[in-house]
């Protein structure tokens, strides 16, 4: 079984670094999307609104990459926003 990072820290007597620190959750629009930069792209393939969880395809949409880099490779996580959804948080002002 493998273990796991948190895990292998508490073992070796240091503190467990919380998810929030590293890893935004799924509600987390506002600090997503101050890190990431949201781009109006074509939406060839079905994608999901993050927002209103409505299906897309072959229209236009907002991608916003948001990428972590470190020791490694970077690692680049991905939210797709419907072109209402993205009026509605930049008029909340995300």
């Amino acid at each position: 079984m493998a273990a796991g990072f948190n895990y292998k820290r508490r073992r070796n007597g240091m503190s467990p670094i919380p998810m929030e620190i590293y890893m935004p959750d799924d509600h987390d629009d506002r600090r997503f999307l101050s890190r990431a930069v949201p781009k109006l792209r074509w939406c060839l393939w079905p994608r999901q609104c993050h927002v209103s969880r409505k299906w897309m395809w072959l229209t236009l949409a907002y991608r916003a990459d948001y990428v972590i880099t470190g020791p490694g490779d970077p690692a680049v996580w991905t939210r797709w926003y419907s072109n209402e959804e993205m009026i509605i948080l930049k008029l909340k002002g995300f």
